[in-house]
């Protein structure tokens, strides 16, 4: 699992780090929204996860 800490929707960007966080913290990357939104719609989603 990942925690989103920004979304710069302007600069098609946010930026994660690994969930739940390590002892020493766990380093944050950046991706382009666009990798994300794929990598979500490749993932099944599960029945508690919808309204």
């Amino acid at each position: 699992m990942y925690q989103v800490i920004g979304v710069d929707d302007r600069g098609d960007r946010c930026w994660l780090r690994a969930w739940p966080l390590a002892r020493q913290g766990s380093p944050v990357f950046e991706l382009s929204l666009r990798q994300v939104q794929t990598a979500a719609h490749r993932r099944p989603h599960s029945a508690s996860c919808r309204s």
